[in-house]
C-alpha cells in the first residue's frame, strides 16, 4: 500500500459534516411532511409487531418469541426477528418513536453510502446524489414501513463499505476485515435477498484494496 492510502482519514471530515447534514435534511422533510414520521401503523408487514408486542405483554420471553417468529416461516430463516423483538420490547405501541428509529437508520445508511462513495474518488455532489436517489421515491417506502427488514440490510451494507474503506488504508487491516465480515453477514442475515448482493459487496472490497489501498489486484484477491 502507498503511503497516501495509509494515512488515517477521518470518518467525519468537513465536507462529510455537510453531507450529513444534507441527508438529514433530505430524510427529515420526507420522513415528516411526507407524513413518514406522522403515520400510523401499515397493516403491509406491520402488524406484526402488534403480534409480538402483544406475546410480550402475555409474559412471553423475549427470546421464546423471538424464536418462534424467525421459524414460523418453514422455507426462511428470518433473523430480523430478533430485532423486531428488541423493538417491539423497548417501543411498546408507540409509533412515534419507531418512525424516528427508522428515519435515524435511515440517515446513518445514506450517510455510509456517501462517504463509500467519496473513497471511490467521486465529487462531493455525485456522492451526496447517490444517497438520495438511492433513498428516493418508492425506494423511500423501506423507511416507513417498520416491518421490512431491507432498511437493516441496507444500513449493514454501509457498514460493510465503511470497514472495507478502511481496511484498505490502514496498517494493520484486520479488526476493520473482521468488522466487513460481521456486517456483511449481518446483511445476509437481515434478509435472504441480500444474499445476492454478497458477490458484488465482497468485489467492492477487493477493489477498494487493489486500487484505492494500492496493493494490485492479485494481492488483493490473496488477501480477500
Amino acid at each position: 500500500m502507498n503511503a497516501e492510502s495509509l494515512r488515517p482519514q477521518p470518518i467525519l471530515r468537513r465536507g462529510h459534516w455537510a453531507a450529513l447534514a444534507v441527508l438529514a435534511v433530505w430524510f427529515g422533510a420526507i420522513s415528516w411532511w411526507g407524513g413518514g414520521v406522522r403515520a400510523g401503523w401499515q397493516m403491509e408487514e406491520d402488524y406484526e409487531l402488534f403480534e409480538i408486542h402483544d406475546a410480550l405483554r402475555a409474559g412471553e420471553s423475549p427470546i421464546t418469541v423471538a424464536v418462534r417468529y424467525m421459524w414460523e416461516d418453514h422455507h426462511r430463516v428470518r433473523t430480523y426477528y430478533w430485532v423486531r423483538t428488541l423493538q417491539a420490547n423497548i417501543f411498546g405501541e408507540h409509533i412515534f418513536w419507531y418512525r424516528m428509529m427508522l428515519m435515524m437508520m435511515g440517515i446513518a445508511a445514506g450517510f455510509l453510502i456517501y462517504r463509500w462513495a467519496r473513497t471511490c474518488r467521486l465529487g462531493w455532489l455525485e456522492s451526496v446524489l447517490i444517497s438520495v436517489f438511492l433513498f428516493g421515491g418508492a425506494r423511500m417506502g423501506i423507511w416507513w414501513r417498520m416491518g421490512t427488514a431491507e432498511n437493516l440490510g441496507m444500513l449493514f451494507l454501509g457498514l460493510a463499505l465503511l470497514a472495507a474503506d478502511r481496511a484498505a488504508r490502514s496498517a494493520s487491516p484486520g479488526r476493520w476485515n473482521a468488522g466487513f465480515l460481521l456486517a456483511l453477514a449481518a446483511m445476509i442475515f437481515s434478509k435472504e435477498s441480500f444474499i445476492v448482493s454478497a458477490p458484488a459487496v465482497l468485489f467492492l472490497k477487493i477493489w477498494q484494496d487493489a486500487v484505492p489501498g494500492g496493493c494490485g489486484w492479485k494481492a488483493s484477491v490473496r488477501q480477500n
